[in-house]
């Protein structure tokens, strides 16, 4: 990878607003999101290879035996991870990678790539989780309750990032504009192999 490289992360807790912040910042700058590959299924209006590259969970298990995945996680009875050959196809566009996943794997990126990786930790309080998480109607309460149970660590995790944008209810335009100005900020910085 290119010394001048940069990664950004955005990453939070289930139902913290990734998907919005990130397709906003897409919309309007030089990023492109990785797609990441799972085995969980579709949900409304989520289409392959512009979500997700969803896979069974034997093709899954074929990209670990090739070590075609740089991380991986298991969420929720399901498996997530980032194949290398995402990250070539967004550099050979020009485009700085931007990653939306969970803290854990966020981490783990971060572990990998220490200086090109910035990440980003979007907070939400564990009452307005709950909300949103009953909001979105394809949960189960078992479901749900499953990932409040990671709410404590994954705040423990946030401590780690290298900024922490509350998205509180009804804050969603303020979080994006934070949001846009941070990630700008950190593009136009110099390339110096660290961001």
């Amino acid at each position: 990878m290119d010394p001048a490289t940069k990664i950004l992360i955005l990453t939070g807790s289930s139902a913290s607003g990734k998907t919005s912040v990130a397709q906003a910042l897409v919309a309007h700058l030089p990023l492109t999101q990785v797609i990441t590959t799972t085995t969980r299924p579709f949900r409304r209006g989520e289409r392959n290879r512009r979500d997700y590259y969803f896979v069974s969970l034997e093709e899954f298990k074929k990209k670990l035996q090739k070590k075609a995945l740089f991380e991986w996680t298991e969420f929720a009875g399901e498996f997530y991870g980032s194949t290398y050959e995402e990250i070539e196809r967004i550099l050979a566009q020009g485009k700085t990678p931007l990653f939306v996943i969970d803290p854990q794997g966020a981490f783990r990126i971060k572990k990998l790539w220490p200086q090109k990786t910035r990440v980003i930790f979007l907070v939400v309080g564990k009452g307005e989780l709950e909300r949103r998480l009953k909001e979105r109607g394809d949960l189960e309460p078992a479901e749900i309750k499953r990932r409040l149970s990671y709410f404590a660590r994954e705040q423990k995790l946030s401590q780690k990032a290298d900024f922490r944008l509350r998205n509180a209810r009804h804050q969603l335009k303020r979080t994006i504009s934070r949001a846009y100005a941070l990630v700008r900020s950190l593009l136009t910085q110099p390339k110096s192999g660290s961001c």
